[in-house]
């Protein structure tokens, strides 16, 4: 491909980014966090759990439970005020790889089964 033509095809792709932005198209998912950590620290969990899944899903984070597609939380969440769609899961407090990769099942299980 020459080079005219490579040029062509990155500024026809930036024009339809900029019109279409990629973000506009992720999965947006309602998220409940709930923990026993002060506000400052459960502000630096979302953020850091925003920022790790950013570019898969646009994950919002909200106050009521009861609106949650998900509950994240660093304490067991009791059972009974679930919905039959919610799903909880249960973090430590200093996020691990493994609790991104269990959030990350979590989500990917969600999306399938086309809650969101």
């Amino acid at each position: 491909m020459d080079e005219q033509h490579s040029y062509m095809r990155y500024l026809c792709l930036t024009i339809c980014l900029a019109i279409f932005p990629l973000k506009d198209y992720l999965p947006e998912i309602k998220i409940h966090l709930t923990s026993d950590v002060d506000s400052a620290y459960k502000n630096y969990l979302k953020q850091a759990i925003a920022l790790h899944f950013k570019n898969f899903y646009s994950l919002h984070f909200i106050d009521n439970f009861k609106q949650a597609e998900i509950i994240v939380s660093t304490l067991p969440f009791p059972n009974q005020y679930l919905t039959p769609s919610q799903k909880s899961l249960v973090i430590r407090a200093q996020l691990s790889e493994k609790d991104f990769g269990a959030l990350e099942q979590l989500l990917k299980k969600h999306i399938k089964s086309g809650k969101s």
